[in-house]
């Protein structure tokens, strides 16, 4: 059974952490999870 993790912002925006971040949670080792807010504020932050 996977673990829940939410993914803040400050972890989705930089590149590498992110794919790497992304790879794990397709791997089946976590299951990932942001909301709408998270991504605006990354988004934000990429601008």
């Amino acid at each position: 059974m996977a673990f829940t993790v939410v993914y803040d912002a400050n972890v989705l925006y930089p590149n590498t952490l992110r794919d790497l971040l992304i790879r794990v949670a397709q791997s089946g080792l976590v299951q990932a999870k942001w909301t709408n807010e998270i991504l605006d504020e990354m988004l934000a932050a990429v601008r």
